[in-house]
C-alpha cells in the first residue's frame, strides 16, 4: 500500500523541503535567498490551508490567534532565558546551606578580659549597640558581668568579623561618640553605626539641630588626610548621609537628586587608583550596603568585581549584603547564584546567610521547614538569629493565631482606642511564644511586625498592650512604630486614635521624633476626613520641622488652584443663602435638609489651601487673580537662613513644584520659624474645633460661610528664630 503526501505530519514535511534544499557551500536556502524553485521540486506536497478572504471576520480571528501564539511563545522564551529550575526551586540553596554549615554554625567564639575600671563604659555600649554591631561586622557581642572582677567580653563570629567588632567597639569606647548621625529608624543593615549615647532630654519633637547638619554630599568634609580608617569614615558618612524632601528642595538643583551625587562619589572614590591603598573592608561594604539598599544592583555587581579584582579578604558580611538584596527581591534564582559564588570562594554561610533566606521564601510551610534544619543545626541557640527569625515569621503565624481566636470567640474588629478588649490576644501570643524561646526574642522590629498586623485589623486597644509590654521589657518603640499605627489609623479614618498615639509616643518615657512620613500621614488624614484645623497644624508644623511632603504639596497647591479658577464666578452655599434670604426670596432646597458632611465635602477642596497656606505667617493669605502662565511656573529660590525667599527662577523643576507665594513662605520657615507650643498639644484643639464645627448646629451654621472659615481657623503661632 502506496502512502500519499497527505498521511505525513505536517513538521515531517517541512524537514523533508530543507533537507531538500541544502547545497555544500551556502546550507539551507532561506527566503530572502534569491533562488527559484520549480513546480517539480514541490510536486507531491500538500499545500497549506488558506483563509478565505470573502470572510474578513475569520481572517482576523486568524490573525488575532497567530499574533497571541507570537506573543506567548516570546514570553516562553524570555522566561527560560533569564529564569531556570533555580528560580523557583528552594530545596537547591537549602541543600548548599545544610552541606557547608557546620553544626552550632562556623563562628568561633573569643573571650577578652576587661578591666572593672572599663567594664561599666563598655557594658553601657555594647547593650545600645548590640544588633548594629552584629549587622555592621557579623559578630555577636556580649559582656559577661564578673561583679567586681573577672568582666569579659565574648565575640561570636568568624576571625575576621571578631577582628572588626574589637576595633569598632574600642575606637567607640575611647570616643564615646559614633562616627556618624544616628537618627535612623529603619532595621540597621551592614552599613549602620553606633548609636551615640546621647541624653533623651535632648529629643525633642522640633530638631531643628538635624536640620542644620542636612548638607549636599559633595559639602561633606574630607579629612585632611586619607587613611583607612579616615577613609572607611567618609565613606560610610557619604552611604549614611539622609536629605529630607524640604532640604532636598533648597540643596539641589533642578534634575539632581542625593541619592545619585552619593553614588556618584562612591563610584569616584573606589574607583581612583591613588585611593587603593586606603581601600578596605569596611569601606567596602559600606559602599556595597549603599547601593543594594537602593536598588543599584548594577552599580553594586560592578563594585564587587573591581573590589575582588583588587583582591580585597571578602568576608561573609561582604557576600550577606548582597544575598539579602536579592532575597528582599524575592530572587531565588540569584540568592542561589550567589551563595554558590560565596561557597566556591570558600566562605562558609552563617546564621545571618540562613535568615536571608528566610527572607527570600514566601510560603509559610516551608519557612517551617527551613526553621527546622536550623534548629538541627543548632543555630536557634544564638538569641540574636532567633530574634531574626521571629521577625521573618511572625507575621504568618499572628495572623493565623488572631484568626482562631477571633472564630472562637466571636469578636469583630473594634476601631475604638479607648476600649480594652476582653481577650487580649497579643499578650496570650507573646507568652506562647515565651513559652518557647527565652523573653528576650522580642525586639522593636518583631514588635512593629505585630503593630502592623493589629493595626490593619483595627485592633487598637491591643496595639497599646503590646507598648506597654515593650515598655515593661525595656523595647523603646521607635518611629516606624507610630508611623505603622499611623498609616493604619489613615487607611481606618480613625482621627481620635492617631492623635491619642501622637501624643503617647511623643512624651515621655518614648519621646519619639516625628519624621517626614508621620507628618506626611497626619496631614493626609485631616485631608481626608475634610478637617481645616488639622490640616493647617500638621502643614505649619511639617514646615518648620522641614518634612513636607511632595504629597501634601500637590493637595495644596490644587486647593489653591481650585479657588484661584474659581474665585471669579462662584461664591460659597452660605454665603448665597444669606443674600437670597435678605431680598425675601426662597431657595429651592432647604438650607436644613443639607447634611453637614456633604456640605464639607464638597467646600473642602476650594478653600483648604487658602486656610493651609500660609500657617506659618501672621497674615492670613488672600485670595489673588488667576496667574499667568509665566508667573505660575515658579519655584522657590533660597537666599540666607534669616530670609524669606525674595526672587524666583522661571524653569518649572520635578522637585520644586508650582508654588503659591504664602506656600513658598511656608517652605522657607524651616531655618526661619520656631514654634510656641507643642505639637501634640495643638493637634488635639484642632481636632475638637473641628469636631466642633462639624457636629454643633449652631457652629456648623456660621461655618458654612467661607470667610467665617478663615477668620476662626486655628492660630498656630511661630515665632522668628
Amino acid at each position: 500500500m502506496s502512502l500519499g503526501p497527505t498521511d505525513f505530519p505536517q513538521a515531517s514535511l517541512n524537514k523533508s523541503v530543507d533537507a531538500c534544499y541544502k547545497t555544500e557551500d551556502r546550507g539551507p536556502l532561506r527566503v530572502s535567498d534569491d533562488v527559484s524553485i520549480a513546480e517539480s521540486d514541490v510536486e507531491g506536497i500538500a499545500p497549506r490551508r488558506s483563509i478565505d478572504p470573502s470572510k474578513p471576520r475569520r481572517v482576523r480571528k486568524s490573525a488575532k490567534g497567530r499574533a497571541k501564539h507570537k506573543a506567548d511563545k516570546s514570553f516562553v522564551n524570555q522566561q527560560s532565558k533569564f529564569q531556570s529550575y533555580l528560580s523557583i526551586d528552594w530545596r537547591v540553596p537549602l541543600a548548599e546551606l545544610e552541606r557547608h554549615t557546620e553544626e552550632g554554625g562556623n563562628d568561633r567564639v573569643e573571650r577578652v578580659e576587661v578591666s572593672q575600671k572599663v567594664a561599666p563604659k563598655l557594658k553601657e555600649v555594647v547593650s545600645r549597640n548590640e544588633t548594629e554591631i552584629r549587622f555592621k561586622t557579623g559578630c555577636c557581642v556580649r559582656v559577661q558581668d564578673g561583679g567586681e572582677s573577672n568582666w569579659a567580653v565574648l565575640l561570636r563570629g568568624s576571625s575576621s568579623s571578631i577582628d572588626m567588632a574589637k576595633e569598632l567597639v574600642a575606637r567607640v569606647v575611647s570616643t564615646g561618640k559614633s562616627r556618624s548621625k544616628t537618627n535612623q529608624t529603619t532595621k540597621p543593615s551592614s552599613a549602620l553605626p553606633l548609636k551615640s549615647n546621647t541624653d533623651v532630654s535632648m529629643r525633642t519633637e522640633w530638631n531643628r539641630s538635624s536640620l542644620e547638619r542636612q548638607i549636599r554630599a559633595d559639602r561633606i568634609p574630607r579629612p585632611e588626610k586619607w587613611t583607612v580608617v579616615s577613609f572607611a569614615d567618609y565613606v560610610e558618612r557619604l552611604a549614611r548621609s539622609e536629605v529630607s524632601v524640604s532640604m532636598h528642595r533648597h540643596l539641589y538643583a533642578e534634575g539632581e537628586t542625593h541619592k545619585e551625587l552619593v553614588a556618584k562619589l562612591l563610584k569616584d572614590l573606589l574607583g581612583d587608583p591613588q585611593n587603593k591603598p586606603y581601600i578596605s573592608i569596611q569601606a567596602f561594604n559600606s559602599a556595597l550596603s549603599f547601593f543594594v539598599s537602593h536598588n543599584m544592583i548594577a552599580a553594586a555587581r560592578l563594585l564587587f568585581v573591581k573590589m575582588d579584582l583588587q583582591q580585597i579578604g571578602l568576608t561573609t558580611e561582604t557576600f550577606n549584603i548582597l544575598i539579602r538584596g536579592a532575597a528582599a527581591a524575592k530572587d531565588l534564582h540569584n540568592f542561589t547564584f550567589l551563595l554558590r559564588l560565596m561557597i566556591k570562594r570558600g566562605i562558609k554561610p552563617n546564621g545571618a546567610t540562613w535568615v536571608a533566606f528566610l527572607m527570600a521564601i514566601e510560603t509559610k510551610e516551608v519557612k517551617k521547614h527551613v526553621i527546622k534544619s536550623m534548629y538541627s543545626k543548632g543555630l536557634l541557640q544564638d538569641i540574636s538569629i532567633v530574634q531574626d527569625v521571629m521577625v521573618q515569621t511572625i507575621p504568618d503565624h499572628f495572623s493565623t493565631f488572631l484568626d482562631s481566636q477571633q472564630q472562637q470567640s466571636g469578636e469583630g474588629e473594634s476601631n475604638s482606642i479607648e476600649v480594652r478588649d476582653k481577650n487580649n490576644h497579643v499578650l496570650e501570643f507573646v507568652k506562647q511564644i515565651d513559652s518557647v524561646f527565652h523573653q528576650s526574642w522580642l525586639t522593636v522590629y518583631s514588635s512593629n511586625c505585630l503593630l502592623n498586623i493589629l493595626g490593619y485589623r483595627g485592633l487598637l486597644s491591643q496595639c497599646l498592650s503590646l507598648i506597654e509590654l515593650m515598655h515593661k521589657r525595656n523595647i523603646s518603640p521607635d518611629v516606624v512604630s507610630l508611623n505603622t499605627l499611623l498609616a493604619h489609623c489613615l487607611h481606618h479614618h480613625n482621627a481620635n486614635g492617631a492623635v491619642e498615639l501622637t501624643r503617647l509616643l511623643t512624651s515621655p518615657p518614648y519621646n519619639i521624633v516625628l519624621d517626614d512620613t508621620s507628618y506626611d500621614l497626619l496631614f493626609m488624614l485631616a485631608w481626608r476626613l475634610g478637617f481645616h484645623n488639622m490640616s493647617r497644624v500638621a502643614w505649619a508644623y511639617a514646615c518648620v520641622a522641614g518634612a513636607v511632603s511632595n504629597r501634601m504639596l500637590r493637595k495644596v497647591a490644587a486647593s489653591l488652584a481650585l479657588a484661584r479658577s474659581s474665585a471669579s464666578d462662584v461664591r460659597d452655599e452660605g454665603d448665597k443663602r444669606e443674600e437670597e434670604n435678605d431680598k425675601g426670596s426662597t431657595s429651592e432646597s432647604d438650607p436644613a435638609s443639607v447634611s453637614f458632611t456633604q456640605f464639607f465635602a464638597e467646600a473642602f477642596p476650594r478653600d483648604a489651601g487658602l486656610i493651609v497656606a500660609g500657617a506659618t505667617s501672621p497674615t492670613v493669605p488672600t485670595l489673588k487673580p488667576k496667574l499667568t502662565s509665566t508667573s505660575i511656573s515658579t519655584r522657590i529660590r533660597t537666599t540666607e537662613s534669616n530670609s524669606s525667599p525674595t526672587s524666583f527662577s522661571a524653569t518649572p523643576s520635578k522637585y520644586r513644584p508650582n508654588h503659591d507665594p504664602h506656600v513658598a513662605a511656608d517652605l522657607a520657615a524651616v531655618l526661619t520659624r520656631r514654634p510656641t507650643r507643642p505639637f501634640t498639644e495643638l493637634l488635639e484643639e484642632a481636632l475638637k474645633r473641628d469636631r466642633q464645627w462639624r457636629y454643633h448646629s449652631k457652629t456648623w451654621q456660621l461655618a458654612k460661610s467661607a470667610q467665617w472659615r478663615r477668620d476662626n481657623a486655628l492660630d498656630v503661632g511661630f515665632l522668628r528664630r
